[in-house]
């Protein structure tokens, strides 16, 4: 006599089956568009759905989620049950294209004359959401044309208020900074806030 097991599955499980009724496990590749370190393979039990992974990152980009379709216009459901090997594609934009405003963070928002600061760089979204660090990205100016830039270092070398400005991309953010005058000798400094001119030897 011979036991016939029934086949869990229908005619797709047939298909991939491994023997004794068991269907053979498909697999979810993960296409990263050319961005973010390579994943591995998930391997999925037939009909059952995969596990969402982590997101993948890279500097400079903004991971926008999986999508079914090479032309990324189908966003990837992780609920649907899988019965072939599958490809989810990511989708990327660029830091630039995401931002839409700066929040400047300076080292110290008063410096004495002479003195220097540095500036952090942080992009906005559209809510004022912070995204990411885009200070080496940035380009700082200052309104004070004296000043002396070197990457996100300002010198300053007059004593007045001066506004900082960066720019990133198509996102502009600017903060104000007091520079104090230099100090002279104290004795001459405290006459000559009385309007006393200091005596001379």
């Amino acid at each position: 006599s011979k036991i016939i097991l029934p086949l869990v599955g229908g005619a797709i499980a047939a298909d991939q089956s491994t023997g004794f009724g068991l269907a053979a496990p498909v697999a979810l590749d993960f296409n990263l568009s050319g961005h973010g370190a390579p994943m591995s393979s998930q391997s999925v039990a037939f009909n059952h759905a995969p596990l969402a992974p982590a997101a993948p990152t890279q500097t400079d980009w903004v991971f926008e989620g999986w999508f079914a379709d090479a032309a990324l216009t189908v966003p990837f459901d992780f609920s649907t049950q899988l019965t072939a090997d599958t490809t989810a594609y990511a989708a990327w934009s660029n830091i630039l294209d995401v931002i839409t405003s700066l929040l400047l963070t300076p080292s110290a928002t008063s410096v004495d004359q002479g003195g220097f600061i540095t500036v952090a760089v942080m992009g906005l979204d559209s809510g004022g959401h912070p995204i990411a660090d885009v200070t080496h990205l940035a380009t700082l100016t200052s309104s004070v044309g004296t000043d002396a830039i070197t990457g996100n270092m300002i010198a300053f070398l007059h004593a007045s208020s001066h506004v900082i400005t960066a720019t990133a991309g198509h996102s502009v953010g600017s903060v104000s900074i007091s520079v104090m005058p230099a100090a002279g000798p104290a004795g001459y400094r405290d006459l000559a806030s009385t309007g006393v001119p200091p005596l001379r030897a």
